[in-house]
């Protein structure tokens, strides 16, 4: 009986060993195939990107009266004066020619109408406004002064000394408005965009509770400011970076508390598509090494992501 409990025991452990051995290497399966469905998760939400990234373009028209707020080295306001100047070159390009006239028919110019088909449509302009005074903007940033050249020389206005939460009391913003609205056609009672990319205080307060109340009450002032100067059919958009405390802003139910406006959407903002634009810091960017803002800048946007928030008037 001894020797046969002896030998049972032997079997009843080396059971227990088989046993836990499959456990082992079924955990170890599971394991790997969770990883493989991870890599597959990853490599499909990858690939849905690109094709996101591929397809994406630039949501404004040369025919837009846009407004930007808070620009920092004037590189975004560069890259979309440009961008609609190639517009409205291309336009050009391909309006329709003439057709053959009948010998009682009065030409173009008998008409008023120029050759080439007639006017553009729309006729847009664009102004783009920062904080700081423009010798004290040149200091922060030393690209500053080739990106308002080019911003001045595709037919773009620059306004300094613009405080994104009192807008109606800048008088040479609205000077400028009248003389752009004059020029291009335009409403002169407000903008069809008004753009405010990644704002914020550049403040670097460490509290993070009161650091997102400063931000919530920015975002709250500039709606309240910038509501005046929309046009009915016309739309904000405000850009931020993906993730903290950026999330913790509470953007959605700022504008929501407005009352006036309301969260039409939001889309992924590529900083690709805009050429030569380089997100720079509040603060500066005093040096082309990263640490002070240089250059590599559009690395923390591409790599936790930005949306553009677009805002419209209330029906």
């Amino acid at each position: 009986m001894g020797k046969r409990g002896k030998k049972g025991g032997r079997g009843g452990k080396k059971s227990l060993i088989n046993r836990a051995r499959e456990l082992r290497v079924n955990s170890m399966q599971k394991a790997a195939q969770r990883k493989r469905e991870e890599v597959r998760a990853k490599a499909k939400k990858q690939r849905k990107q690109k094709e996101e990234r591929e397809r994406a373009t630039i949501p404004y028209k040369h025919s837009d009266s846009t407004l930007l707020i808070g620009e920092g080295d004037f590189s975004f306001a560069a890259a979309l004066s440009s961008h609609f100047a190639a517009e409205k070159k291309k336009k050009q390009k391909y309006q329709k020619k003439p057709s053959k006239l009948s010998e009682n028919e009065p030409s173009s110019e008998e008409k008023g109408v120029p050759l080439g088909g007639g006017t553009l449509e729309g006729g847009g302009y664009l102004i783009a406004t920062c904080l700081d005074d423009f010798e004290t903007l040149e200091k922060k940033y030393p690209t500053a002064r080739a990106n308002l050249t080019v911003v001045r020389e595709t037919r773009g206005y620059v306004v300094d000394k613009v405080d994104c939460t009192e807008l109606k009391s800048n008088l040479n913003l609205r000077d400028t408005m009248i003389e752009g609205a004059s020029r291009h056609s335009c409403a002169v009672e407000g903008f069809s965009k008004i753009i405010f990319n990644f704002p914020h205080t550049g403040c670097g307060i460490k509290d993070t509770q009161k650091n997102n109340e400063i931000h919530r009450k920015l975002l709250e002032k500039f709606l309240a400011s910038a509501f005046p100067f929309l046009l009915p059919s016309g739309e904000i958009h405000i850009t931020l970076k993906r993730g903290q405390p950026y999330d913790s802003w509470g953007l959605p139910s700022v504008v929501r508390n407005h009352g006036g406006l309301s969260l039409k959407y939001s889309y992924t903002f590529y900083p690709e598509l805009y050429k030569g634009y380089r997100h720079r810091r509040t603060l500066g960017a005093q040096s082309n090494e990263e640490s002070k803002g240089g250059p590599e800048a559009n690395r923390d946007i591409i790599g936790k992501g930005a949306r553009t928030y677009v805002i419209v008037p209330k029906v």
